[in-house]
């Protein structure tokens, strides 16, 4: 993400090359094509992207841990939940897969197993 295609506060750059060694469909190798200030740079990026990803994840689910235990407490019971009990539960605690209320879908279409 940040040194490929460039997506972090470092700017739109990409400072990886491709190597040419190819094994089995795998690249085993990188080309560096940047200074080791650079590769600084680069690891401090991806910590504040990691830890700021991380903080976010847990303060999500800090604010519905309710939601949370209901849904872990639902798992107990069942095992699985499909797509339209996973609404349910969140339609319970009256919110969504983005954080708003609104109703679930008439017919959800349940996957089937034997595709799994």
């Amino acid at each position: 993400m940040v040194c490929v295609w460039g997506m972090s506060n470092l700017g739109p750059l990409s400072y990886e090359g491709e190597s040419q060694e190819v094994f089995l469909g795998k690249e085993f190798s990188r080309v560096r094509n940047h200074s080791e200030a650079t590769s600084e740079r680069i690891d401090r990026e991806i910590r504040r992207i990691v830890d700021t990803s991380h903080d976010r994840a847990r303060q999500i689910l800090r604010q519905h841990r309710e939601t949370l235990d209901d849904m872990a407490q639902e798992l107990v019971l069942r095992e699985t939940l499909g797509q339209k009990d996973v609404l349910e539960i969140l339609r319970r605690h009256e919110l969504t897969m983005y954080g708003i209320a609104e109703e679930a879908p008439e017919s959800v279409e349940e996957p089937n197993p034997e595709d799994t």
